[in-house]
């Protein structure tokens, strides 16, 4: 659930000849075959193109892979697969992380909005993920498009599931005076709640406690959420600087940890003003990655 901004920055390597070539040939094959969403060459085209360098997470993922094809190799094949009504089925991972690069479009907003807001979940396979709070970040970097979808997005704003938080972060992109009063004041709310489910770590230098990795997971969803208004969301950014003066659990093979909420500080740096005076003042804020 890291927004796209968060990852733009991850360094590749450069194409050499034979992988520009690969990825205009694979952008081609889309043309030679019918516009039919069951056609063996679309599917190939779809695995392609909605391959995992399109979500590579520079967190977790720390060497480096080839960029991605070119952005016009993804404006040849939108029109195609639009014409094909390739996202009328159930959504595989391979289709949505294909959206993340291709041209915000009518049609993909309709998909989206579709799926994103049914009443059952779609599941990943093969492990049952629920793929509706995916779909609704993806529908958020539709822009105007995503509009429609703008006032169940508001009423479906919760705290406490990736459902509820994909949906705050959707209503901030497409109607952020509305939503980022309610998203400040579900944080609000939530981070009371949560200090009754703190974790105490009294085997590590320093001790302490920290929010619940769950917890965690869902305060830094609404924090990103937030940033999707960038200086806008400034007025409503005090939530979000009082957890950085928090510990968050998370897991490793020596047990349950605490760490300073580092991955706040562009969060808050993206949003400028108090938020972004406040990160530039904790000293793990001003550290890299490897320190």
């Amino acid at each position: 659930m890291v927004p796209r901004w968060l990852r733009a920055g991850h360094p590749c390597n450069p194409l050499n000849a034979r992988e520009a070539a690969q990825d205009a040939a694979m952008a081609n094959l889309a043309t030679t075959f019918a516009s039919d969403r069951s056609s063996a060459g679309l599917h190939y085209v779809v695995r392609y193109f909605g391959s995992q360098w399109s979500i590579i997470d520079k967190v977790t993922f720390s060497g480096r892979r080839r960029c991605p094809p070119a952005p016009q190799f993804y404006g040849q094949i939108a029109p195609i697969l639009e014409r094909a009504d390739w996202l009328r089925p159930a959504q595989e991972s391979n289709d949505l992380e294909l959206i993340e690069r291709l041209p915000s479009s009518s049609y993909i907003a309709k998909r989206l909005g579709e799926k994103a807001f049914n009443g059952y979940p779609l599941t990943h396979r093969p492990l049952g993920y629920d793929n509706r709070p995916y779909q609704r970040m993806l529908l958020a970097y539709q822009g105007s498009y995503a509009r429609p979808w703008a006032t169940r997005a508001l009423s479906a704003i919760t705290p406490d599931t990736k459902l509820g938080t994909s949906a705050a972060f959707l209503a901030v992109s497409t109607v952020p005076d509305r939503a980022l009063p309610r998203v400040a004041d579900a944080m609000r709310r939530f981070v009371a709640e949560a200090q009754g489910r703190q974790v105490t770590v009294s085997d590590v230098h320093p001790p302490g406690q920290g929010f619940t990795i769950q917890d965690g997971d869902r305060l830094f969803e609404l924090a990103y959420a937030l940033s999707m208004a960038g200086p806008r969301a400034e007025p409503y950014s005090e939530p979000l600087i009082g957890l950085l003066d928090r510990k968050f659990g998370s897991g490793s093979h020596f047990g349950l940890l605490l760490h300073e909420p580092k991955g706040l500080c562009p969060v808050a740096r993206r949003i400028g003003g108090r938020a972004a005076a406040a990160a530039n003042a904790k000293p793990y804020c001003n550290t890299s990655e490897k320190d």
